[in-house]
Protein backbone atom coordinates (compact mmCIF):
# COMPACT_ATOMS: atom_id res chain seq x y z
CA UNK A 1 0.00 0.00 0.00
CA UNK A 2 1.42 3.39 -0.89
CA UNK A 3 1.85 6.25 1.57
CA UNK A 4 -1.13 8.30 0.28
CA UNK A 5 -3.51 5.33 0.69
CA UNK A 6 -2.23 4.79 4.24
CA UNK A 7 -2.85 8.46 5.06
CA UNK A 8 -6.39 8.24 3.68
CA UNK A 9 -7.05 5.05 5.64
CA UNK A 10 -5.73 6.62 8.84
CA UNK A 11 -8.01 9.62 8.29
CA UNK A 12 -11.04 7.39 7.77
CA UNK A 13 -10.24 5.41 10.91
CA UNK A 14 -9.88 8.64 12.93
CA UNK A 15 -13.28 9.92 11.73
CA UNK A 16 -14.89 6.54 12.46
CA UNK A 17 -13.52 6.69 16.01
CA UNK A 18 -14.75 10.26 16.34
CA UNK A 19 -18.33 9.39 15.38
CA UNK A 20 -18.33 6.21 17.47
CA UNK A 21 -17.16 8.14 20.53
CA UNK A 22 -19.67 10.90 19.87
CA UNK A 23 -22.48 8.34 19.73
CA UNK A 24 -21.17 6.65 22.88
CA UNK A 25 -20.91 9.94 24.75
CA UNK A 26 -24.39 11.10 23.77
CA UNK A 27 -26.07 7.73 24.37
CA UNK A 28 -24.51 7.12 27.78
CA UNK A 29 -25.10 10.57 29.26
CA UNK A 30 -27.25 10.46 32.36
CA UNK A 31 -30.59 12.26 32.24
CA UNK A 32 -30.01 15.94 32.76
CA UNK A 33 -26.32 15.72 31.88
CA UNK A 34 -25.00 18.20 29.36
CA UNK A 35 -23.57 17.23 25.98
CA UNK A 36 -19.79 17.71 26.40
CA UNK A 37 -19.40 18.99 22.83
CA UNK A 38 -22.12 21.62 23.27
CA UNK A 39 -20.62 22.57 26.64
CA UNK A 40 -17.21 23.00 25.01
CA UNK A 41 -18.75 25.30 22.38
CA UNK A 42 -20.43 27.44 25.07
CA UNK A 43 -17.25 27.69 27.15
CA UNK A 44 -15.13 28.61 24.14
CA UNK A 45 -17.65 31.29 23.15
CA UNK A 46 -17.61 32.70 26.69
CA UNK A 47 -13.82 32.91 26.65
CA UNK A 48 -13.54 34.38 23.17
CA UNK A 49 -10.63 36.77 22.83
CA UNK A 50 -8.41 34.92 25.30
CA UNK A 51 -4.71 34.73 24.48
CA UNK A 52 -4.74 30.96 24.97
CA UNK A 53 -7.17 28.22 26.00
CA UNK A 54 -6.26 25.16 28.10
CA UNK A 55 -8.67 22.23 28.44
CA UNK A 56 -8.44 19.52 31.12
CA UNK A 57 -10.79 16.79 29.82
CA UNK A 58 -11.59 13.48 31.49
CA UNK A 59 -13.64 10.70 29.89
CA UNK A 60 -14.48 7.03 30.31
CA UNK A 61 -12.88 5.79 27.10
CA UNK A 62 -9.84 6.73 25.04
CA UNK A 63 -12.09 7.09 21.99
CA UNK A 64 -14.06 9.81 23.81
CA UNK A 65 -10.82 11.69 24.45
CA UNK A 66 -9.81 11.32 20.80
CA UNK A 67 -13.22 12.57 19.70
CA UNK A 68 -12.95 15.69 21.86
CA UNK A 69 -9.41 16.23 20.61
CA UNK A 70 -10.61 16.09 16.99
CA UNK A 71 -13.55 18.35 17.83
CA UNK A 72 -11.37 21.01 19.49
CA UNK A 73 -8.46 20.74 17.05
CA UNK A 74 -7.36 24.23 16.03
CA UNK A 75 -9.69 25.87 18.56
CA UNK A 76 -7.70 25.43 21.80
CA UNK A 77 -4.06 25.82 22.76
CA UNK A 78 -3.77 22.53 24.67
CA UNK A 79 -5.98 19.60 25.65
CA UNK A 80 -5.09 16.90 28.17
CA UNK A 81 -6.76 14.54 30.61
Amino acid sequence: MNEKKLENLAGLIMWALFFAALALAVLTLKLGADNPFAAADRLLAAGEGADFTLVDFHAEATSEKLAMGCYLDGRVSALWG
